[in-house]
């Protein structure tokens, strides 16, 4: 376990917000950032997600630090909505269909359905486990490792995609730091990410948030403070989204979404756990 500063303003006062799996949330007294602390080191976060992390059939629902099949909503087509309206933005707002880097990329989903909307994809993923698995069933390009420590080419793509992965980082200022770094001038980031910014997520849920797993979800972006980590490191947002997992990420926005929100909590399924609404943060910005 490590103590750190904040991240986005180099804070060392801390609120404590919540105790939750023997791990503490703070928020950062100076600028508002939300996070773990302390966090466990690289090595234990990185050894979390083996085979077990993505298919665990047997675990318990509460569980929410594992999988019960994580390839099983990609194969069975749920995700394709969500990817379908992030390759349209895509395709507006990139000077091209060139190189395309996904970051955190799992078992390469993303990338398959990228090369197949031509784009020249590949992938960087810390699990070895997931990597392999996409390399022999998808034959996508994907390296091992961790983003931060991998030798990367300079001003060499035209998009960098970081879905569900921020909130991952250690540091995320570094990570988007480096994303700037090897994306060409104007080129596209797209990050997808937890916003815990909101009165119902933070203050009438919780600890109890589903997507509250704080020894591996480290970070709880508000919107002021992802928009400054944006700005600090380089790009320019052209345009941020807010969705809630609770009723589907993709499959509903705006007055749909409050709509279906709304029967969630008049007549939520048998064992339903999650009430958050607008707790996903979608934004594009431009390197600058």
């Amino acid at each position: 376990m490590q103590k750190i500063d904040c991240p986005l303003c180099g804070g060392k006062n801390f609120k404590n917000l919540f105790y939750k799996d023997e791990m503490i949330v703070v928020e950062c007294k100076t600028c508002g950032l939300i996070f773990t602390n302390p966090q466990l080191s690289q090595e234990e976060l990185s050894a979390h997600y083996d085979k077990n992390y993505y298919y665990s059939p047997g675990k318990d629902p509460k569980d929410n630090t594992r999988y019960f099949d994580y390839n099983a909503r990609y194969l069975n087509g749920k995700e394709k909505m969500r990817f379908k309206e992030i390759f349209e933005k895509l395709k507006k707002l990139a000077a091209q269909k060139g190189r395309l880097l996904d970051v955190g990329c799992a078992s390469g989903f993303f990338i398959d359905e990228a090369n197949k909307k031509g784009w020249r994809a590949e992938g960087i993923e810390v699990s070895k486990w997931a990597a392999d698995w996409g390399k022999k069933n998808l034959k996508v390009k994907i390296e091992t490792g961790e983003f931060e420590k991998l030798k990367l080419p300079q001003n060499a793509f035209d998009a960098v995609t970081m879905l569900d992965v921020l909130e991952h980082f250690q540091n995320p200022q570094e990570a988007l730091k480096k994303a700037a770094k090897i994306l060409k001038k104007d080129g596209i980031i797209y990050v997808e990410t937890i916003n815990f910014d909101n009165w119902i997520t933070r203050y009438l849920i919780g600890s109890k948030y589903v997507h509250m797993v704080p020894k591996f979800h480290l970070y709880y972006f508000g919107r002021k403070q992802i928009e400054k980590m944006f700005q600090k490191t380089g790009f320019q947002i052209i345009e941020t989204d807010l969705r809630s997992s609770s009723v589907g990420d993709y499959e509903n926005c705006g007055f749909s979404m409050y709509a279906k929100y709304l029967n969630l909590l008049l007549a939520p399924p048998k064992g339903h756990r999650n009430f958050a609404l607008n707790d996903v943060i979608n934004i594009y910005a431009r390197k600058i």
